[in-house]
């Protein structure tokens, strides 16, 4: 699959007046949209499929309403310990317990290879997930 890294880019829309930066953010489903963009303009780009935010010092509660104004799909929150997925429906988010963008990972999944990368490093942690995924069907 086709995937475009934004990163941590701020996602602003004036007639929206809404903002935000998250801590990293992906085109998945429109990456054939930006594929050949140098710099992103909400105002006439689609916004990123996928916004991950790690809440390990402060909450992103309060940036959800704005990722919603802003029409990200789909929004992945992480506080240290698991991952919550989450997607629009009805301009809110809502919790889902299977990501449609991936839906062969669970967030299990994803909790227990992040707290293994604390025992047996990051990346032997990251060669045993992709290991994970080569005998996973997709």
């Amino acid at each position: 699959m086709n995937c475009r890294v934004a990163g941590s880019v701020t996602l602003r829309e004036k007639p929206k007046k809404a903002g935000a930066e998250p801590d990293s953010s992906f085109y998945i489903q429109n990456e054939s949209l930006v594929r050949h963009l140098t710099e992103l303009d909400l105002n006439v780009d689609s916004p990123p499929d996928l916004v991950v935010e790690v809440d390990i010092t402060s909450s992103s509660d309060r940036r959800m309403p704005i990722y919603a104004r802003l029409g990200i799909p789909e929004l992945w929150q992480y506080d240290g310990l698991t991952v919550q997925y989450y997607l629009l429906k009805n301009d809110e988010y809502e919790a889902v317990q299977i990501s449609p963008t991936f839906p062969n990972l669970p967030a299990p999944v994803i909790d227990m290879y992040l707290n293994r990368r604390l025992s047996i490093g990051e990346s032997q942690a990251i060669r045993e997930f992709k290991a994970w995924i080569a005998t996973t069907e997709h």
